[in-house]
This record gives structure tokens, C-alpha cells and sequence, in this order.
């Protein structure tokens, strides 16, 4: 399984006062706006080598986030894991954010539902 979190960084620190205003826009006032955003993700080599039309779609989702989504340390990620009894052996960090789970051998899926979209519940477990 492959797992994406959206990182704390010093961008995201310094950008959160206009996303702040920005997530408060109609989807469709935010996807006009985009494209003055979206220089902002084409300051390094590599949003530069992704176009803007991915610098686009990518200023629309960071600036027009739901209010639910929340960033993450690579400390809170690794713990996240831990919690839900993933061995260390099996977290496998892809990239900045990406994250590879292996299965081991031998483990039965429950049903249980984890929800981590509330920044005021930790992994509150809902049962199907």
C-alpha cells in the first residue's frame, strides 16, 4: 500500500495566512485564480519540469484544501504507523510525504475503520 501526506514545511507555514482566505473560495473562483498561484510551484527545477499545467491543478488543491486536511511532521507519519501495530520493517519511506506499507506475511485485516481527518481526534478507530 502506498500512502501520500502532505508535509509541514517552511513553505507551508509561511503560504497557510492566504490559504487561510483561499480555501473559503467557490471551487470554480479558485480554479480561475490558479493559474496566478501557480508560478509558486514552479520555483524549483522540479515543478518546473512538471509544466504548468501541473503547477495549476496543484495551486488549486494546496490553495482550495478542505478544512480537514492537516500537515504532517515526518515524526507524526512514522507514529501513525506505529500506532496502527506497523513494524518499523515495513515503512517504507518513497519520497518526501510518500510512504510504501509492506504486508507481512501471516496479518488478517479487521474491519476497523481508522479516521484521521480530525485534527482534534487522534486515529479514532469507527467499527463497520
Amino acid at each position: 500500500m502506498v500512502v501520500s501526506f502532505y508535509l509541514k514545511t517552511p513553505a507551508t507555514l509561511a503560504l497557510e495566512p492566504i490559504r487561510f482566505l483561499t480555501r473559503l473560495l467557490h471551487k470554480n473562483i479558485l480554479w480561475s485564480i490558479s493559474p496566478i498561484l501557480a508560478p509558486l510551484f514552479m520555483v524549483r527545477k522540479a515543478g518546473r519540469e512538471m509544466g504548468f499545467k501541473n503547477a495549476r491543478h496543484t495551486a488549486y488543491d494546496w490553495f482550495g484544501s478542505h478544512q480537514y486536511q492537516r500537515y504532517f511532521t515526518e515524526d507524526e507519519i512514522i507514529n501513525i504507523f506505529l500506532s496502527l501495530d506497523v513494524p518499523d520493517s515495513n515503512i517504507i519511506r518513497l519520497h518526501k510525504g510518500l510512504y510504501k506499507i509492506r504486508k507481512d506475511q501471516g496479518v488478517e485485516l479487521s474491519n476497523t475503520r481508522y479516521s484521521f481527518g480530525n485534527e482534534d481526534s487522534r486515529f479514532a478507530s469507527v467499527e463497520k
